[in-house]
């Protein structure tokens, strides 16, 4: 189920993008904000979505691509991140 980002309170929706970003390997303190300001502008635009799947009760940043495909894709070739 897709949740329209616009929602959710600033503080919410920056709290689940930061811990998006944390969860990269790549991560890099002094980066912060600006991945932080590139992933709302995917939101924005619509490349990426916010999700929440029922099964495992948790929300998803992902790609509208990955979120449109029928589930029974197999998960691994799915970009799909948990919070």
């Amino acid at each position: 189920m897709e949740i329209p980002f616009e929602k959710l309170s600033e503080e919410a929706l920056n709290n689940l993008i930061t811990d998006f970003v944390c969860r990269q390997d790549d991560f890099d303190t002094a980066t912060l904000e600006k991945k932080i300001q590139q992933i709302k502008k995917q939101l924005q635009s619509g490349e990426v979505v916010l999700s929440y799947d029922e099964d495992t009760q948790t929300c998803n940043l992902q790609t509208r691509t990955d979120f449109e495909k029928p589930k029974h894709v197999n998960p691994e070739q799915s970009t799909q991140y948990y919070f």
